[in-house]
């Protein structure tokens, strides 16, 4: 969902997750066809559990989002981020034009 709305709102660019989102499209029923039939058919049990599981994920998904925030903003704060930051852009956008 955040990427979606990054997508729309054109702060993430296109260019910038073409590489991975294709390897992700091309793996996309590999890795969510188990996952599916896992669901239906233990849907019973996860319904019954479904307070003990919610919270741990809830919990999980914001210590990481936390974490990966505070560690983005030092990275992005400190001045060999930057040089590294331009010499990857460089890197994704020959990539992309090789690819197209």
């Amino acid at each position: 969902m955040l990427l979606f709305l990054g997508l729309t709102t054109r702060v993430i660019h296109l260019n910038w997750i073409y590489l991975g989102a294709s390897l992700l499209i091309r793996f996309m029923a590999v890795l969510f066809v188990p996952v599916s039939v896992g669901i239906i058919k233990y849907s019973d049990l996860l319904r019954e559990q479904v307070n003990i599981l919610l919270v741990p994920n809830i919990v999980s998904t914001c210590v990481t989002l936390l974490v990966i925030g505070f560690f983005g903003h030092y990275l992005y704060q400190s001045q060999s981020f930057t040089h590294k930051r331009k010499k990857v852009m460089k890197c994704r956008e020959n990539q992309v034009k090789q690819a197209n």
